[in-house]
């Protein structure tokens, strides 16, 4: 090889390098950054825990749908739910989870791991939360899953499109959903529905 191609090979050899430590430093920014989110769920959820979690009455809403005998309605929001296929069956939890004694768990992935592969929509719709089950509604299906189905559930952040969004995940039997939830009441309130079921 001549001198110039080993002054090219040297430069591009250079270039890489600083791609690679560019490509780090701002992964590792990334990584931070969704770990200190994390980590501020996990204190919104102590806060809500001890401030707001069975002071809030339970109010029942009027919802265009036949419930069963002694079913009650008591929320009817709109939600983004995605399936993933990152659980296997029978694991019930994340590899990385904070526990609550008496509220809900804040877990994701492997620790710094954000969710942002694997997700596969599965319905947008309204989200009826009755005393017996949840219901996802739109104009094309209806999914409905009985309280005594799911397995457990958790708090959580999820990267989505570029975007961290925060939400909860929906253990069931050998499923995972997701549901992307932008407040605690609305998480809570599925989780005092599925407690009140005997979980």
């Amino acid at each position: 090889m001549t001198t110039w191609g080993w002054i090219l090979l040297a430069i591009l050899i250079i270039i890489l390098i600083i791609f690679i430590i560019i490509w780090w430093i701002f992964y590792n920014r990334k990584q931070e950054m969704i770990f200190n989110i994390f980590k501020r769920l996990e204190v919104e959820n102590q806060e809500y825990l001890n401030n707001k979690y069975l002071k809030n009455p339970l109010e029942t809403v009027d919802v265009k749908l036949k419930l069963n005998p002694n079913e009650h309605a008591y929320s009817d929001e709109i939600i983004n739910v995605y399936l993933t296929k990152k659980q296997k069956q029978n694991k019930l939890s994340s590899k990385y989870f904070i526990p609550f004694e008496k509220g809900l768990n804040v877990g994701y992935g492997n620790g710094k791991k954000s969710i942002e592969n694997n997700l596969i929509p599965f319905q947008l719709g309204h989200l009826v939360i009755t005393n017996q089950r949840l219901l996802i509604i739109n104009e094309d299906i209806t999914t409905t899953w009985d309280l005594n189905l799911i397995k457990n559930l958790e708090l959580s952040i999820f990267q989505i499109k570029n975007k961290i969004k925060q939400g909860i995940y929906l253990f069931m039997e050998d499923k995972c959903y997701i549901m992307i939830i932008d407040n605690l009441d609305l998480a809570y309130l599925i989780y005092r529905m599925w407690k009140n079921n005997g979980h």
